[in-house]
């Protein structure tokens, strides 16, 4: 199903938005409409208060069944600027089940290493702490680091959890002295070291990197966005496009529309 994405300001929404997105629905182009109110118009030296004009995009567009309403540009008041690597967030459904990953995520994440690894870009991972696709990607990704690692200074990608409060739902990687967790891949290093060489431990493996203290799903997937350039995604069109998931793709559309020159768009 294609999903239209409607910005504007809807200061205040009236019947000529409603036209607009009866006009988008009727032309079967799209099933779907998200209407996403701007937090700041960047062309409008004033205008009314955010929460006023989404509570009454709510109002005006709800008695339509395939129109919904978001408010993501709040997370988004301030610039959002993407980091110097390839960065990817990558997000899905807590229900997602092994074999929607293996299908949807594994191809696109190996897709992602090998590109950059061959264009010898570093690439960096960032996902969430919730149970599902985030802990299958984390898992994954720490999985395919411990396999492909030739140099320890050298891994084939970065993996960042961010997670709520101080302590993320799930842990991957084993914790070093050095007081960092780290993939566990000490018996691989150590297997080809010769007689007279000082062994590895886990402080040589490579790091896994964890952002937390976020009080709320919303301000940590959001942070996920600012930090990152990309999204690795899926979404099961006919029960989740108001989801989670679906919010973070609608963040980085609207990233991209309000800061098109730091995803290099004109």
């Amino acid at each position: 199903m294609r999903v239209g994405l409607f910005f504007g300001s809807f200061d205040p929404p009236h019947i000529g938005h409603v036209n607009v997105v009866m006009g988008a629905i009727n032309s079967s182009q799209v099933g779907r409409v998200l209407v996403i109110p701007a937090y700041q118009n960047l062309w409008k030296e004033s205008s009314s208060k955010f929460s006023y004009r989404y509570a009454m995009s709510c109002m005006q567009f709800d008695t339509l069944p395939f129109v919904h309403v978001s408010d993501v540009e709040k997370d988004l008041a301030g610039p959002a600027y993407p980091r110097g690597i390839p960065t990817y967030v990558v997000s899905g459904h807590r229900d997602i089940t092994p074999e929607e990953f293996e299908k949807f995520y594994v191809p696109a994440i190996v897709d992602v290493i090998d590109t950059c690894n061959d264009n010898y870009d570093d690439c960096e991972f960032v996902v969430g702490d919730c149970r599902g696709c985030d802990e299958m990607a984390a898992n994954f990704i720490a999985n395919y680091i411990k396999e492909n690692t030739d140099d320890t200074e050298c891994p084939p990608c970065i993996l960042c959890i961010y997670h709520m409060f101080s302590e993320p739902r799930f842990r991957v990687g084993v914790a070093g002295q050095d007081g960092f967790y780290h993939v566990d891949m000490v018996d691989e290093l150590n297997a080809d070291l010769c007689e007279d060489d000082d062994p590895y431990t886990i402080d040589d493996c490579p790091i896994v990197h964890y952002v937390g203290g976020f009080e709320t799903d919303r301000d940590r997937d959001s942070a996920m966005t600012n930090a990152s350039s990309e999204d690795i995604a899926f979404i099961r069109s006919k029960s989740k496009w108001d989801s989670g998931t679906a919010e973070n793709i609608l963040r980085r559309h609207t990233m991209k529309y309000l800061n098109p020159s730091f995803y290099g768009q004109q």
